[in-house]
């Protein structure tokens, strides 16, 4: 398999789930529930993860995957600190968790999951969309 099963930190991790409208839309949803955690265990996991969430939700793989790899190298321990530039990132898509941040978004534990980080940076393209790693598209770096 692609992933070990562990206990999550707390008894909670992040789940991607989909409802339907009554149209038959499906829309995305990240809540926090009472699961195992899923822990990728190789770089080739990490990308099927990528590429499966990409595929379910219509993230774009190549985009998502040329922005995680700008951001930490496919290094999920990544972690970029700078007091001057307001950053503390965390993990495959460099999550920053400076200042107020930090209160309402999963902890540096749990970004640290590649699994973890990666429903959360999708749960954060929903939101903001690509904009939320503007560094990585001055000058079509990504």
């Amino acid at each position: 398999p692609w992933y070990t099963s562990a206990p999550a930190h707390n008894n909670y991790a992040n789940a991607l789930t989909t409802s339907e409208t009554n149209e038959g839309t499906k829309i995305a949803e990240m809540e926090e529930k009472p699961v195992e955690a899923l822990i990728l265990v190789s770089s080739n996991d990490i990308k099927e993860y990528l590429r499966e969430v990409s595929s379910l939700y219509g993230w774009d793989f190549e985009t998502a995957h040329r922005i995680m790899m700008w951001e930490s190298g496919g290094n999920p321990k990544a972690h970029n600190f700078s007091h001057s530039s307001k950053d503390d990132s965390y993990g495959l898509f460099l999550v920053n968790l400076y200042g107020e941040l930090a209160k309402e978004r999963p902890s540096s534990e749990r970004l640290l999951d590649p699994k973890n980080n990666i429903d959360y940076a999708y749960k954060i393209y929903k939101a903001e969309g690509w904009y939320a790693w503007a560094n990585c598209f001055n000058g079509n770096r990504y």
